[in-house]
């Protein structure tokens, strides 16, 4: 297919990995991340300044270890889908990286490579995080 100026498509491949896949696979992981960090603060907020709410230290491990555990696996889910679209676009252009730089082409797959990276990086702050719950107590410095 040619756009107006007589060149083919900047993304050929783009029907090989649909919107929603590449949504997943860029945006999951910084998602799970920040919802893990907001949940962690939450919880361990209440329990840590004494609210007659608060959880007992057993349970706020526990909480705090699913949510861990809950973000990681969506992090490890979008890596994957990510790589399955990079794996599915890899051919999309030929060429140096200077020379696609220059064209514009391989969208699909440089997003499908953002994804991946951006995934390997949260899933690494994550897996931080959950050794953190493991050797550092919750409410370590906050007097209780």
């Amino acid at each position: 297919m040619n756009t107006l100026l007589g060149s083919s498509h900047p993304a050929p491949h783009r029907e090989r990995y649909g919107r929603g896949a590449l949504a997943f696979g860029l945006f999951a992981a910084p998602l799970a991340w920040a919802f893990q960090l907001t949940a962690s603060y939450a919880v361990t907020g209440v329990t840590c300044n004494g609210a007659r709410y608060a959880l007992d230290a057993r349970t706020l491990h526990s909480a705090l270890a699913a949510v861990d555990v809950m973000a990681l696996a969506v992090t490890v889910a979008a890596f994957v889908v990510a790589w399955l679209g990079w794996r599915a676009t890899r051919e999309e252009a030929a060429g140096s990286a200077h020379h696609l730089l220059d064209a514009g082409e391989g969208r699909t797959r440089f997003l499908a490579v953002c994804g991946m990276m951006a995934s390997a990086g949260f899933m690494l702050a994550l897996i931080f995080a959950t050794v953190g719950i493991a050797v550092v107590p919750p409410c370590a410095g906050a007097g209780g």
